[in-house]
């Protein structure tokens, strides 16, 4: 019986490929000079990138918003009861927008960095933006920010302060230091800064954070703290003027004890009719001042940060 010796042709014996391989080799020898450009290429490039490489720094700072009511449950129903509407959440995206809005950014950029200096200047000077801007405008040499920065300054300060927020917030064109991003399955905001200088990192991302924490938590809400302090001071002068009013009342009655007279009897019922009337609005005050209370506690956001940057990056 006849074994089968017979082979796929596709198949290439060891034999083959090493002739393969030594055909390769010599072409490679021959054309030794477009391997050796092409190799030259590839380090000189190593050489340029290596040598121009710039170290930038990321800091990053996530953090979350709690403590404000979904307008359910007894409490709304409580407050409803007196009349009092409820606030209901931030819209998560009206933070991003205020954290990027050019009145923050103007405080962001008036902070003092641990240089002395303050933030707008430490960029200009890290990314010598001073030489650069003044090669097509003359109104920028030897420009500097001045200590607190706002809207009212100059025309070159404004432009300097919108060029600045280009940087700081990009646009289509440029890349952004700063990323201000919310991931919605989670509900957490991550604000990023990528720098070139470490300290300018962690001053802007934290400097970001603080400013727009103070925004939600306390600017926002400086009316119904006012309305609540008014009413703290009313109450405290309502309750002085009442006790002002029962020790007038005791010392009248202790005069005119043993005393009948239709004259006496009238002065004594105005005098407690007025410590009355004077009891039913320091309790009415109170009253809306606990609710005031209560109403602003209940509206307040909480922002926690979760995770802040810190030296070294």
């Amino acid at each position: 019986m006849q074994e089968n010796t017979h082979f796929d042709s596709d198949e290439i014996t060891l034999k083959e490929l090493i002739l393969k391989i030594r055909e390769f080799a010599n072409e490679v020898i021959k054309s030794w000079w477009i391997v050796a450009m092409f190799c030259m290429i590839l380090v000189l490039g190593f050489v340029y990138k290596h040598y121009n490489f710039e170290p930038t720094y990321k800091a990053e700072l996530r953090f979350v918003v709690e403590g404000q009511s979904n307008g359910g449950g007894g409490l709304s129903s409580l407050l409803g009861s007196f009349g009092i509407k409820k606030g209901g959440k931030v819209n998560p995206y009206k933070i991003i927008e205020v954290g990027k809005s050019t009145d923050i950014l103007m405080e962001l950029l008036s902070q003092n960095i641990e240089s002395e200096e303050n933030i707008a200047n430490v960029i200009l000077s890290e990314y010598d933006l001073v030489n650069k801007w003044s090669k097509n405008n003359n109104e920028f040499e030897n420009f500097r920010f001045r200590e607190k920065i706002s809207s009212s300054g100059s025309e070159v300060e404004r432009n300097a302060i919108k060029r600045l927020r280009t940087i700081i917030w990009g646009n289509k064109k440029v890349t952004p230091l700063t990323n201000f991003e919310l991931e919605e399955d989670t509900g957490i905001y991550t604000i990023s800064t990528v720098a070139k200088n470490e300290q300018i990192s962690i001053w802007i991302t934290n400097t970001l954070y603080k400013k727009i924490k103070l925004f939600f938590e306390e600017e926002i809400f400086l009316n119904q703290k006012q309305l609540a302090d008014i009413l703290t001071m009313k109450a405290d002068s309502i309750k002085t003027l009442n006790e002002s009013k029962i020790r007038q009342l005791a010392k009248f009655e202790d005069r005119n004890r043993g005393v009948v007279s239709n004259q006496v009897l009238v002065t004594s019922r105005i005098l407690a009719q007025e410590s009355s009337a004077l009891s039913f609005a320091y309790a009415e005050i109170i009253r809306n001042k606990e609710m005031t209370d209560v109403n602003l506690k209940d509206m307040q956001p909480l922002f926690m940060a979760i995770d802040t940057p810190f030296s070294p990056i």
